[in-house]
């Protein structure tokens, strides 16, 4: 099988110790499949690491690129896949043109996760996410970037968590239970296994008779190593030959060496800097305890590697810490709770001339690879879901015209999406159903009818002289919970009317709905989607995002709903489509119940269109700016 890997967590020339648990998997992987892998790397750290590294030994795959990604630092967070995606699409385009994957494989949820899932759709093959702990743990905290996080989780084929809480935590944001397979990562236990201390301490120049704690990782916030060094203050006097070791690197190693020596331990502790993998088992069997304070982990490769080199730990309990302590030998404790984990420390140093043996293990090497085998073969045996650049599906346009598509293309590609959307991300799992031309009397109601029972949602494109004949119905959309947009007063004609003319039916039209629901919509649809660049400046300008629609069944020109789904099994529902329904039809309100089967047996969702993109802007209630 051949398998693209992309994530930036991965050994790359400016950073050669970065992930090297990844390293590990796709050696193992590329000992049987053709694997490729590309290795975006932030021009942030580019500049950091000006002089490339060699990279370490064991990178066994066909072919390794590192293209830059760019993007602005520290702002629009959640925009990091498209800035990604607009930096890598054309290195990636000419990396799969040689060697189609049959798969493609990525870590992290976001950004990576959602460029991987991206190419996936539009090379039309299956995608398997693997998720470590902080990519769903930590940067979901942020809203914005938690809806990117969500649809890509829910978008791919398959995900691999890292640990079975963290699994559980994915299916919590809405992904099938089916798609997610939890494993423990593997240890490499040639390398990481139990040895004589000390030798291990004469090889690192440690004394034989002092009490020794490790702690390994990147010096980052979320890590906490402040807490640690505080514990470590206290630890100071029952304990006066203490040795703190630290290895690693990284933003905040300066302020927690002024730290240190703020509280006086400055000599206690020894600031090793980046260690090699390949030296780390040393590091573990000379230290009588490991110790991870983290704030936030998945299940942490720093204590895996303890483990399998018979070293005790003090962790926090967080994430799936839990699933991998032993009661016998290690401690957990709240994050953040300095006398707590001085208490711990203090508990384990106690028995350290005779740490007690470990009821269990890691994970073999061989075990983990054959799961993810089972994974990869899973998704490439079932169909993925193809999607390719967003097209015009119509039944109504028998012979559409190539520059009109071509000049739709173009400006949907280049048009910032809160001003025109034609579809949504592929990611987005989704398929929004959209209604034009009601509210009807009969037909709509029908179709909330129909709605509420299905438990799904729809948006609402209504006219204004007709909604004013049926105010009812337009509450009743917002109370059920769908979008409402509008589509003009009259529905005239675009070509006999004048922008002027246009945009005083919208802000008509926009009034009405304000005033009989209290919700100001922001969604327009034009008359029979055609809009001149006059029209659609203007509309922009009163702050409107145009929607269109990519998938047209032409309902309105049916005459029995058979044929309308016959339509649809030949052009199935795909992720992001937008489709184009008409709610004064009685062909749609037939046909709906088993086209919202259709939809979801296609494994999609049904949403509205501010969902596509993450958190709501239906609108803003009465009372509020708008």
């Amino acid at each position: 099988m051949n398998v693209l890997f992309l994530s930036s967590e991965f050994p790359s020339p400016v950073d050669p110790l970065r992930a090297v648990f990844n390293r590990d998997m796709i050696r193992g992987l590329a000992s049987r499949h053709r694997v490729n892998v590309v290795c975006p790397v932030a021009w942030t750290e580019a500049l950091r690491g000006r002089h490339p590294h060699p990279l370490p030994e064991g990178v066994e795959t066909n072919s390794a690129i590192y293209p830059r990604y760019y993007f602005p630092p520290r702002v629009a967070l959640h925009q990091r896949g498209a800035w990604m995606w607009w930096s890598l699409h054309r290195t990636l385009s000419r990396a799969t043109r040689e060697h189609k994957p049959d798969v493609v494989l990525s870590y992290w949820a976001h950004p990576d996760g959602e460029v991987a899932l991206r190419l996936a759709r539009r090379l039309g093959v299956p995608v398997a996410l693997m998720v470590g702990g902080s990519d769903v743990l930590v940067l979901t905290k942020d809203p914005r970037r938690r809806a990117r996080i969500e649809a890509v989780l829910r978008g791919v084929d398959a995900v691999i968590t890292i640990g079975k809480k963290l699994g559980d935590r994915v299916v919590g944001m809405g992904v099938p239970a089916s798609r997610v397979t939890s494993a423990m990562r593997p240890v490499d236990t040639q390398r990481f296994h139990p040895g004589d201390r000390t030798v291990a301490r004469r090889r690192l120049g440690l004394p034989a008779d002092h009490a020794v704690l490790l702690w390994v990782g990147r010096l980052v916030p979320v890590k906490d190593v402040g807490t640690l060094l505080r514990a470590v203050a206290l630890l100071r006097e029952p304990y006066p030959s203490l040795i703190f070791c630290v290895g690693g690197e990284g933003p905040d190693a300066a302020k927690l060496m002024t730290l240190g020596e703020k509280l006086g331990i400055g000599p206690l502790v020894r600031w090793l800097g980046a260690v090699p993998h390949d030296d780390l088992p040393d590091w573990y069997r000379a230290a009588d305890v490991t110790v991870l304070p983290s704030l936030s982990e998945g299940v942490p490769n720093v204590l895996l590697e303890s483990i399998a080199c018979g070293t005790p730990f003090v962790a926090s309990h967080v994430g799936s810490i839990p699933e991998i302590a032993d009661d016998a030998c290690d401690r957990l404790v709240p994050p953040g709770d300095v006398s707590a984990l001085t208490t711990a420390i203090a508990e384990l140093l106690a028995k350290r001339s005779a740490p007690p043996t470990r009821a269990r293990g890691v994970v073999a090497e061989a075990v983990f690879q054959s799961r993810l085998d089972d994974v990869l073969s899973r998704c490439v045996a079932r169909p993925a879901l193809r999607v390719g650049p967003a097209g015009l599906r119509s039944a109504t346009l028998v012979r559409p015209s190539r520059w009109r598509q071509a000049v739709r293309a173009v400006l949907l590609e280049s048009v910032p999406r809160r001003f025109l959307i034609a579809a949504g991300e592929p990611t987005s799992g989704a398929v929004c159903l959209t209604f034009d031309d009601g509210p009807d009397e009969t037909v709509t109601s029908g179709v909330l009818d129909v709605l509420k029972s299905e438990c799904a949602s729809a948006t609402f494109f209504v006219r204004g002289d007709r909604a004013s004949l049926h105010p009812e119905i337009l509450r009743r959309i917002v109370t059920d919970g769908h979008l409402l947009g509008h589509h003009s007063w009259s529905h005239t004609e675009p070509s006999k009317t004048s922008a002027s003319y246009l945009l005083a039916e919208v802000e008509r039209t926009r009034r009405f709905i304000h005033q009989e629901t209290g919700v100001d919509s922001p969604w327009f649809r034009p008359p029979y989607g055609k809009l001149s660049v006059s029209k659609a400046l203007g509309l922009w300008k009163a702050g409107l995002t145009v929607a269109l629609w990519n998938v047209d069944p032409g309902d309105v020109f049916r005459k029995d709903p058979k044929e309308m789904l016959d339509w649809f099994t030949a052009n199935p529902p795909r992720r992001g489509d937008i489709v184009l329904l008409h709610d004064t039809s009685t062909v749609t309100l037939e046909a709906l119940p088993t086209l919202i089967t259709m939809i979801r047996a296609a494994g999609l969702e049904l949403t509205t269109l501010d969902r596509f993109d993450g958190p709501a802007r239906a609108g803003t209630r009465s009372g509020e700016a708008w």
